[in-house]
């Protein structure tokens, strides 16, 4: 009888010690599949790019959090020489713009955030160069 209640006790301690490595290892893969590679402000406005697997697209998130009435974007161009910006222009809502890179993240030489300015050339910050698993 001693007996038999020991072996429950092993076998609920298996089960639950197996289930909580299953539950860890199906997590990690997607938690390591989606994490911030570069980070960028321009004054209180943001510009951020995140990584996707080593040969996918990443993506993009741009926030406005002055309400100056100027639109900021971000802006990445691959190693082609190709040009891609994504804009937010909602001015200190609290609602950032997230979108696909489009670009292969490997491919993407360098990133800015700017801010567009009516009438003026656009103030934006130093190009960040990015060379992500080259």
């Amino acid at each position: 009888m001693e007996l038999s209640r020991v072996r429950k006790r092993v076998t609920a301690a298996f089960l639950t010690t197996t289930a909580i490595a299953a539950s860890l290892v199906v997590a990690e893969p997607a938690a390591a599949a989606d994490r911030p590679l570069v980070f960028q402000k321009h004054g209180s406005d943001v510009g951020e790019l995140w990584a996707g697997n080593y040969n996918a697209a990443g993506r993009v998130v741009i926030c406005d959090n002055e309400a100056d009435g100027r639109g900021v974007y971000i802006q990445l161009q691959n190693e082609a020489g190709e040009t891609l910006s994504w804009t937010d222009s909602s001015g200190s809502n609290g609602v950032c713009v997230t979108a696909g890179s489009y670009f292969v993240i490997n491919f993407i030489e360098w990133m800015r955030v700017c801010e567009r300015i009516n009438n003026l050339p656009d103030n934006c910050t130093d190009k960040i160069s990015i060379r992500y698993g080259d």
